[in-house]
């Protein structure tokens, strides 16, 4: 179940996740039932995946904790169960509330996993927005800093900072004062990949 509900995208942006827990969210989603729950994390693998130490393993998931963004419980000596809170997809009507899939290539990608906290939540933001309409976002210029300023609670300046690392991942144009944001193509599954399941 390699999604992540609109919903909850929007509580890491407006609960300012760091890079790390992003990151970390990011690779618990790949394990998660459709209630949202993983069994068994070992911390030693989140560790090598995410190449950090075990203490920050620890200071991540209680900081997460204190977010209200999972819930953990440990059930051995060793591993945790952790849930993504609010991530139930186990009833059909859950679907309709939005999500963005977490097994396409820019959620694998390390130059994805080294982006700023920041960047890496306005590409979810803009996923979240392409994947809902028509596949590309289209903003007014003025419009557009006036509600990312606030959203992210940041300056202009750190905005067009995010936009230009976002180049890697989006096509990014303006014309007639207005912002164009599309996807490249190397950010989607191709079709020949792994499946959800098959990763899972």
């Amino acid at each position: 179940m390699q999604k992540l509900k609109l919903s909850v995208i929007d509580k890491m942006i407006t609960s300012k996740l760091t890079s790390a827990e992003v990151n970390f969210i990011l690779v618990v989603s790949r394990y998660q039932d459709e209630t949202g729950k993983v069994i068994g994390v070992y911390y030693k693998d989140i560790c090598k995946e995410l190449d950090i130490s075990y203490q920050k393993f620890y200071d991540i998931k209680n900081s997460l904790v204190d977010k209200g963004i999972i819930r953990a419980s440990k059930e051995s000596y060793t591993d945790w169960d952790i849930t993504i809170c609010n991530n139930n997809f186990s009833n059909p009507d859950s679907y309709k509330e939005g999500y963005i899939n977490t097994n396409h290539k820019i959620f694998f990608d390390k130059n994805f996993f080294a982006l700023k906290a920041g960047e890496k939540l306005l590409a979810m933001h803009f996923l979240k927005i392409c994947f809902a309409g028509r596949g590309s976002v289209m903003i007014g210029v003025e419009r557009f800093y006036k509600d990312y300023t606030k959203l992210f609670g940041i300056s202009k300046r750190v905005i067009q900072n995010y936009m230009t690392s976002l180049r890697i991942f989006f096509s990014i144009g303006v014309k007639d004062r207005i912002y164009w944001i599309t996807p490249l193509k190397k950010v989607y599954r191709d079709l020949g990949s792994k499946s959800e399941d098959e990763r899972y």
